[in-house]
């Protein structure tokens, strides 16, 4: 399972190495829509996705509605941590 995780958060940095507008970090939000109301998948990627979230794609993003989905998303992610906890 660990694999899978780290083979899946390879595949979201490739995505997100562009800019916002590139076509693959554009992949990664339209993903990432759907992604952050599955808390059973935020709850499969470990705390590498959290961070990349945080770290290098928060800070590339312009655009305020992508920003509000990114954040939305961390904190969603962290309330199912904290669940578990």
């Amino acid at each position: 399972m660990e694999d899978k995780v780290q083979k899946i958060n390879s595949l979201f940095k490739y995505l997100t190495h562009g800019n916002e507008g590139s076509p693959e970090f554009e992949t990664f939000m339209a993903f990432l829509r759907g992604l952050k109301d599955y808390s059973t998948l935020l709850d499969f990627y470990d705390v590498e996705f959290t961070s990349h979230l945080f770290e290098e794609v928060l800070p590339k993003i312009n655009d305020k509605y992508n920003k509000a989905l990114v954040i939305e998303t961390i904190v969603k992610r962290l309330t199912v941590m904290l669940r578990r906890a």
